[in-house]
């Protein structure tokens, strides 16, 4: 199907935990290691499934620097709505078009991925590692391009 070789795995490699330390700097915190190694070796694949959603917040996962910082700024800096602030503790990692969060809780010591949810504020386990979240990502995007071939 993909030829006779082995399949090659392709790793976007950054310069060696710059993104992370920038972000530790910039909020205080300290990232979990998974998360870190992923800021550091995108794999090509989540590149190229992230990059199918044209609004950079609208992505379950954000590559970039520019988007981490600025979302993070604006949930930290926004004045309360619906009677909650946001926590320090949580640090968003990506979003959805509904303005809602994925978030790592940089308090925690695992690198479990919550759902805060932007009617509510509250925040909900959406998957027990990054890993296990990685996979959500995709089976969510295949359940979503199967629904669109069906129809």
């Amino acid at each position: 199907m993909f030829g006779d070789g082995p399949v090659t795995a392709v790793v976007i490699r950054l310069k060696p935990n710059s993104i992370a330390k920038q972000l530790e700097h910039e909020f205080r915190i300290i990232l979990h290691a998974d998360y870190r190694r992923l800021l550091t070796s995108f794999p090509m694949p989540l590149i190229k499934l992230m990059s199918c959603e044209e609004d950079l917040t609208a992505r379950s996962i954000y590559q970039d620097v520019k988007t981490l910082v600025a979302e993070n700024r604006f949930m930290r800096n926004r004045r309360p709505t619906n009677g909650f602030d946001w926590p320090d503790k949580y640090f968003i990692i990506g979003g959805d078009l509904g303005g809602n969060y994925y978030c790592l809780n940089v308090d925690a010591s695992t690198s479990a991925i919550y759902y805060w949810f932007h009617e509510t504020g509250e925040f909900s386990l959406y998957a027990r590692s990054l890993a296990s979240f990685i996979l959500k990502v995709f089976h969510d995007y295949a359940e979503f391009t199967l629904d669109v071939f069906e129809s």
